[in-house]
Order: C-alpha cells, then sequence, then structure tokens
C-alpha cells in the first residue's frame, strides 16, 4: 500500500470503520479487522466490492472544499504543494 510493505499486525485506517489492524496478507489482497468485523482489500487499500480506497496508514486529512470552484483549485494546488516537499 502506497509502496510500504504491509504485514499482520499493522495499523490501518478505514474511512468507514476507523481503526483497526491487518489480519493477514496474501499475494493481492490485504485482510484487516475493524472491532471483529473482517474486511478485504486489494494491495492498495481499494474494497473489491465497491471499487473505492477505504484503506489508508492514518486517518487521511480532509479539508472542506469552498464553494468558489478556482479557490478550491488554488487550494488544492498549495496542499499538494506541500505535499511533495514533505515526502
Amino acid at each position: 500500500m502506497d509502496g510500504y510493505s504491509i504485514k499482520s499486525g499493522d495499523k490501518v485506517y478505514d474511512v468507514y470503520r476507523g481503526e483497526g489492524s491487518v489480519t493477514s496478507v496474501g499475494t493481492s489482497t490485504i485482510t484487516a479487522a475493524f472491532s471483529g468485523v473482517q474486511i478485504v482489500y486489494d494491495l492498495n487499500g481499494v474494497v473489491k466490492k465497491t471499487g473505492l480506497r477505504n484503506l489508508f496508514w492514518f486517518n487521511p486529512a480532509v479539508v472542506a472544499p469552498p464553494k468558489d470552484a478556482s479557490l478550491w483549485a488554488r487550494r488544492k494546488a498549495a496542499l499538494a504543494s506541500i505535499s511533495e516537499l514533505i515526502v
């Protein structure tokens, strides 16, 4: 996931279920447990049933977008630039 190795016991975050931990890693899947519920993802953190990425290492930062599209485009560009500097 995101270029990092994944192993059983790793802490992860599902955007709908919150914090959990990896219970197994296969050649093409990750299984993680959240309050006793096991969910299977592909190696990119995507839920097979929906095709949406739900699994991350931590809760992804969310910024509420403004109504103005040009302001939102500028904010996204600024956030992307900052992200590239931190990596």
